[in-house]
């Protein structure tokens, strides 16, 4: 039976979020070139204002897009890891994976990184936010229930287990 590993909140973080933002930040770069938003003495902002405005809008959205854009809807059962990009869906043995681990510093939305053996469609390594009852007690249990799944998966089928690093052990 599939359970989902991914928080619920995956879809908004990588699609709506994004969108909103650059959708928002458009509209105001729109606003500051056409002068409607103007300085304090009521001028329309000076060239060099409204490029570095610009500038900064659209180096923050690009930067959300790339920190947010490649989370992936994870789900598990006894055999399989299901990845969805809301648009396609992969289904990719527990025993193709080498590697589970933490991405990201701890000060900011921290991930759960998979490593396949093989690249897939989304690539060789695979992110997720896991449940956020697990984000509340820190990523080991969510990496620890995905690596005793796949350790069971590779000894069925006669492969290398997957490895945490030293720091999540």
């Amino acid at each position: 039976m599939r359970r989902r590993l991914s928080s619920r909140t995956t879809f908004l973080l990588s699609y709506v979020l994004p969108m909103l933002l650059v959708v928002g930040l458009s509209c105001a770069a729109l606003m500051c070139w056409l002068g409607k938003i103007t300085g304090k003495d009521g001028q329309p902002l000076s060239l060099a204002q409204r490029s570095a405005f610009t500038l900064i809008s659209a180096l923050l959205a690009v930067g959300l897009v790339r920190y947010l854009g490649f989370l992936k809807r994870v789900e598990v059962d006894d055999d399989t890891l299901y990845v969805s990009s809301y648009t396609t869906e992969l289904c990719i043995p527990l025993s193709e994976v080498v590697a589970v681990g933490a991405s990201g510093s701890p000060k900011s939305l921290t991930r759960v990184r998979i490593a396949l053996r093989n690249p897939s469609a989304f690539g060789q390594n695979i992110e997720f936010l896991p449940r956020l009852r697990q984000c509340w007690t820190g990523m080991v249990p969510a990496i620890r229930e995905l690596q005793a799944l796949c350790t069971q998966a590779s000894a069925r089928h006669g492969v290398d287990p997957p490895t945490l690093s030293p720091a999540q052990r």
